[in-house]
């Protein structure tokens, strides 16, 4: 799989492969499309709420210190893909209403 050296921190000891693993799927799901810096700046923010939420949870978002503090991999991976399908289901939702007011908005007639 695309992700198999994200564990271990990217195999040095850095971010959590789980959080890797997740902002990956943040990118995959809302990037691209005409407006690439729209989307672009979108997954940096969901990234950035995903990275202060797990921060929350566990300290950290380094795989070195989260195995310190004797956190196992499997918690951290059940959070952290958790806080992911969270974060995606919410923002699938947000678009898909403003994708629907903006059609609407076509059809209905002016004021």
């Amino acid at each position: 799989a695309v992700s198999a050296g994200f564990g271990g921190g990217v195999s040095c000891g850095e971010i959590c492969g789980a959080a890797s693993g997740a902002i990956m799927a943040f990118g995959l799901i809302f990037s691209g499309g005409p407006n690439y810096s729209v989307s672009r700046a979108k997954v940096r923010k969901l990234s950035a709420a995903f990275n202060r939420e797990f921060c929350e949870s566990f300290g950290c978002i380094r795989c070195r210190d989260l195995k310190q503090s004797g956190r196992p991999c499997s918690e951290l991976i059940e959070h952290a893909a958790e806080l992911a399908e969270k974060t995606i289901l919410e923002n699938q939702e947000r678009n898909k209403r403003r994708e629907l007011w903006e059609f609407m908005k076509n059809w209905l007639p002016a004021a």
